[in-house]
């Protein structure tokens, strides 16, 4: 196909122009351009069940006053075998990526989350704290996977409100299977089954929180763009 433009545009266009195909000239052929591929992090292949578990790995060294250092977890979390293995690079970039810093503590670099996370979670324990104590309904959104196989001897869901479907899509990330279309026709249907004055607390995944209007970027077309 390059060589074929190259051509056209040469008959067409001879004084336009235009970079040397050196290799062409010299070979008479073109070769394919090596392919790049974006490598996924190990974040990005793991659930969120093993990312709140490596929060929980922090946060337990924190609750028996001892200094969470990067060593420290990476043998804790290497001790578990629901965990994956890590390297200690690839746990150092994975804990920066859940929003951890480091910061230095007795000569010592350790784990601290960011400033505004704690203030964060610190606004919803009292939000969800006071509404208990007013008697208001809490319900609890979230989506996760199962395998052929997996059961429990007992669940709590809502009556009528569990969305359930087979996954298509061979992806790591269960999130990948839904979109914010399907949420909202979902979720308009649970609301009347709600108690009244209740309250719903849900995460942030893409589809929870779904643009009434794109925002135009730079690959907008004009038209796009006006209206």
């Amino acid at each position: 196909m390059i060589v074929n433009v190259y051509k056209d545009l040469q008959s067409k266009a001879p004084d336009m122009p235009y970079r040397q195909i050196s290799e062409y000239k010299s070979t008479g052929t073109v070769a394919s351009p090596t392919k790049t591929w974006n490598k996924m992090c190990l974040l990005d292949k793991i659930d969120d069940l093993d990312r709140n578990t490596l929060r929980q790995k922090v946060h337990s060294f924190w609750l028996k006053k001892e200094l969470p250092t990067i060593d420290k977890i990476l043998e804790a979390v290497n001790d578990d075998p629901a965990l994956p293995n890590f390297k200690r690079t690839t746990l150092y970039t994975t804990i920066k990526k859940l929003y951890f810093v480091f910061t230095k503590r007795k000569r010592c670099s350790v784990l601290m989350e960011r400033e505004d996370l704690l203030v964060w979670r610190q606004n919803y324990l009292y939000d969800v704290s006071k509404f208990r104590e007013e008697g208001r309904t809490v319900y609890y959104l979230d989506e996760t996977w199962v395998n052929t196989g997996d059961f429990v001897d007992k669940l709590r869901f809502l009556e009528g409100g569990l969305l359930c479907f087979l996954s298509k899509k061979n992806s790591s990330d269960y999130h990948d299977e839904t979109n914010g279309d399907n949420f909202r026709e979902w979720f308009e249907s649970i609301i009347p089954r709600l108690e009244p004055n209740s309250v719903i607390v849900m995460d942030n995944a893409p589809y929870h929180s779904v643009r009434a209007e794109k925002i135009p970027t730079a690959t907008s077309k004009k038209n796009e763009i006006l209206s």
